[in-house]
Parts: structure tokens; sequence; C-alpha cells
């Protein structure tokens, strides 16, 4: 019995000895992550920085209530009718066909969220690029521009689609923000872009495919410029035709012979592509403009996982024909 002691009384002791000296040092060699405190980004990691920023743009586009939805529902270009599977969805496609809204019934507002989405993303980025959290050592200026741009596109849809909203850039700010009158964010819209301009690259090749350049940068501005009277009241028609000339003279991008080309699923060699939102049935999906064209009886006649292959491909955001 006084052996048994004895023994307990020594493993007590050494699993306290253990305690006092294995608790001490807790750092971990991490493996399946990169710790910001150790993340030196080099050229090559610009893309995966920048890369959450820009993903939003699936859904913010071609996804229910996205940008396509949301232009071309309240027009006559296409209306989503009920379908005996479903596709009522509390009727918010026949009121956005109708205009005929209220506070009551559900609204579209996936464009809305996508966006701000996209906005506080690139705000996030900003501010560790800003505060060194993430520390950049070449090409700062021309990233910061580009995330800038960025934002200024996903407010110019913003400024289209409703007008007066909030206006946020601040990530570090938590404070409630103040709604912008339709006026300010057309104003900040156009002072970001111009402000900006110069920093973005010029370059128009696979490089910068689905990524704000120069050129696109004059587009959206242009398309700004081109509703100008409906955002402030004051028509800005040459500035947009300025815009427009600057991209044409650079002779950068040309119409495509074939119009099909721009959309084939390979479309990052077109001429005619300023910005596109590249899709992938795996990697990137979100794109469900082709279920808006099919019929009930479709799903039984139609090789549908290879319709979906087809569709959910490169999808052209904005051509040169359409600004």
């Amino acid at each position: 019995m006084k052996q048994h002691k004895i023994l307990s009384i020594s493993v007590l002791m050494a699993g306290a000895f253990l305690l006092n000296t294995g608790c001490t040092k807790l750092d971990e060699e991490v493996y399946d992550q990169v710790l910001e405190t150790s993340f030196r980004p080099s050229e090559k990691d610009i893309p995966a920085i920048i890369g959450p920023a820009y993903t939003i743009m699936r859904p913010m586009y071609a996804g229910w209530q996205g940008n396509f939805d949301l232009q071309e529902e309240p027009a006559d270009v296409i209306v989503t009718p009920a379908r005996p599977n479903g596709w009522y969805d509390g009727g918010t496609y026949q009121r956005m066909h109708n205009h005929e809204w209220n506070q009551v019934q559900w609204q579209p507002q996936n464009l809305w969220n996508n966006c701000y989405n996209g906005i506080n993303t690139v705000n996030r980025i900003l501010f560790q690029i800003e505060s060194g959290s993430i520390p950049i050592a070449n090409g700062k200026d021309a990233l910061v521009s580009e995330l800038k741009a960025l934002r200024a596109f996903y407010y110019s849809l913003l400024v289209d689609t409703h007008g007066n909203v909030p206006l946020v850039t601040d990530f570090s700010d938590a404070t409630l923000p103040q709604q912008a009158t339709r006026q300010q964010v057309y104003e900040f819209v156009e002072k970001e872009l111009l402000e900006n301009m110069n920093n973005l690259s010029a370059v128009a090749d696979k490089s910068m495919y689905g990524r704000i350049n120069k050129w696109v940068a004059k587009t959206i501005l242009a398309r700004l410029y081109l509703n100008a009277e409906v955002y402030t009241g004051t028509a800005q028609w040459q500035k947009c035709i300025e815009q427009c000339n600057d991209i044409i003279n650079a002779n950068i991008y040309i119409l495509e012979s074939n119009y099909k080309n721009n959309f084939v699923t390979a479309n990052e060699n077109s001429k005619e592509l300023i910005l596109a939102v590249p899709y992938d049935e795996v990697f990137a999906t979100q794109n469900s403009i082709h279920m808006k064209t099919l019929a009930t009886a479709h799903r039984n006649v139609l090789n549908m996982e290879e319709t979906v292959r087809f569709l959910s491909s490169l999808i052209p955001m904005i051509r040169m024909i359409h600004v």
C-alpha cells in the first residue's frame, strides 16, 4: 500500500511538472492557412487579395434579382411569368414589370445586398492595405485606384436602380450610415473615377480580363454621363461623347465580326468585351439567366446539365456597343 501511494505521488508530481512547462508555450505552426502576421504578398498574390471584391459580381449581375433582372424586367424586354412549378415568387416579377410597388410586399433587394457586399469588401481591403496589415511593396497606388474604381462601379449601379443610397467608404466607422441624395452619389462616382483614372492599367488583354482597367472606368463614366439628366436634372451629353471617343480612338476594342463570339465559353480573347464577369459550372456559378428562358416541360426534353454548362460560362457585362 505504501508503495502504491509513493507511485501516485510521483505521477501527480510529473503531471504538475508537465502542466507547468507544457502550457506556457502555445505557438503553433499553421499549415492550412496564411496568417495575417506572416503574410508578405508579392505581385502574384494581388488577384487573391482583390478577388473577393470582384466575385460578388456573379450574383449581383446574373443572379436572382440581379442587375439583369432590374434592368430588363421593368422594361419591355423580358417578363418572368408564373409557371405550374412556381416562379410567382410573391408576385415580385409582375410588380417589377408593372412598376407597382408598396411597403409591404416582397421587393427585389438582391442587387442592393450584393452591391453593398462588394462595397464593404472593397472598404475592408482598402483598410487593410492602408493600415499596413496587408503590406503592398509594389504597385500600391494602382491597386488602391483599381479598388476605388470598382467601388464606384457598384455605386454607379445603385445610383441607377435605387437613387439615394448610403455612401459608405470607411471600414472602421461603425456608426449608422446616413442616406445620400442621388446627386451626391452621382458626384461621388464621377469624382472617384476621374481621380483614379490615370493610375489604372491601360492594358486590355487576358491579364486584365474581368478586372477594372482605364477603359472600363471610362465606360462606367460614359454610362454615368449618359443618364446624368435622370440622376441630377442636368444633361452631360458632351462629357459622355468625350469618354466614348477616348475608348474608340484608343483602337484597343473593336466590334466582333460575329456577334456570337462574345458569348462563347472561352471569350477572354474577344476584342469587343470591355468588362466581363467570369462564370464557371463548378467554381463560379450563380448565373441564373438561363432559368428564365425555360418552360416547365423543357426539363423532360433537354439535357439540363449540358444547358447549364453552356449558359453558365462567361457572360459579357459591358460590351463596346452597350454602355
